[in-house]
């Protein structure tokens, strides 16, 4: 019986120190506000910062573990904390300095949304490309890997919702030469053997160095009659 007491009690410490681990985070969030609105930055930023990975999250519900029990959590829930900051920046104004960001980011994007990819968690991914699909309509780049994001998935409707996207992006005259053979790998599980070849010898064209070249050209081969 003691000893059931006292796993309880051990129970109520740590969920006492949660609570107080919780509540430090608030005055943080309160206080990193204060200093955004300081430096001139748009304190709203903060709560996109916290919800934008929150709804990424919510596309596989069983992904964020602080979601099922208050006492493994050391911070707020996700909810709350978004809800909290909305509250705290609501009529703030300041710079997003948005331009900057992209500018000093764009050498690196594509190896960044590449490795994005690579984790194999499209939900996810897909809901990070639909948002920044929606501010850059018009980007090859995204678009690609919108395409490539949905081509992989194989859900359901997948594959006319990549096709869309992987023959918009070279449309805009800007899409990576990868863009092709993700076309081409397309067409060919879609068994529209033509439009898969007509695909890859754009990409061969493109990038005839490519490291996969020698498997494009053994997959046109093997599209001959």
């Amino acid at each position: 019986m003691s000893g059931v007491v006292g796993l309880v009690g051990r129970l109520a410490k740590q969920a006492s120190a949660l609570a107080c681990s919780r509540e430090h985070e608030r005055e943080a969030d309160r206080i990193g506000i204060q200093l955004m609105g300081r430096s001139g930055h748009d304190p709203r930023e903060a709560a996109k910062a916290r919800g934008n990975p929150l709804d990424e999250l919510k596309a596989n519900p069983d992904s964020d573990p602080t979601r099922n029990s208050v006492l493994f959590a050391t911070h707020p829930r996700s909810d709350e904390r978004r809800t909290s900051l909305e509250t705290l920046t609501a009529g703030s104004t300041g710079e997003t300095f948005e331009a900057e960001y992209k500018a000093q980011l764009a050498p690196f994007r594509f190896d960044l949304l590449d490795d994005e990819l690579k984790r194999g968690r499209f939900n996810e991914t897909l809901a990070l490309l639909d948002r920044l699909v929606a501010r850059e309509p018009g980007s090859a780049e995204l678009l690609h890997f919108r395409g490539e994001a949905r081509r992989q998935r194989a859900n359901p409707g997948d594959a006319e919702l990549a096709l869309a996207d992987l023959e918009a992006a070279p449309r805009t005259g800007q899409a990576p030469a990868v863009s092709h053979r993700s076309l081409g790998h397309l067409h060919k599980s879609m068994n529209q053997p033509g439009a898969a070849g007509d695909a890859w010898r754009v990409y061969l064209e493109r990038a005839p160095q490519a490291p996969d070249a020698a498997l494009i050209r053994q997959s046109l081969e093997e599209l001959k009659p």
